[in-house]
């Protein structure tokens, strides 16, 4: 688990246009942002699902989804991610 000190989140209301930076390094090909916070703990952990990237390529695999006007699965191509996990340093 990395630690990190701060998280800023960049936006203009598209997931396209949103940018992740920690400690002001920008994380790239970010699919997913999930924070997870317990009242028992002074830790926010943070968990990024990442793009994999093979050789400059993006992964992707095919999947099947539901689509949301037919309700039925479709196959679909996917970016596969693998998770980010950070936790804040309080220090």
């Amino acid at each position: 688990m990395i630690k990190y000190k701060k998280v800023t989140i960049e936006t203009d209301g598209t997931s396209m246009g949103t940018r992740v930076f920690v400690d002001g390094k920008q994380i790239g090909l970010v699919q997913k942002i999930e924070f997870l916070a317990d009242v028992n703990d002074v830790f926010v952990k943070l968990n990024l699902q990442v793009g994999c990237c093979v050789n400059g390529e993006l992964k992707k695999k095919q999947a099947k989804v539901r689509d949301n006007k037919t309700e039925k699965f479709i196959d679909k191509e996917i970016i596969e991610t693998e998770p980010l996990m950070l936790e804040r340093d309080v220090n």
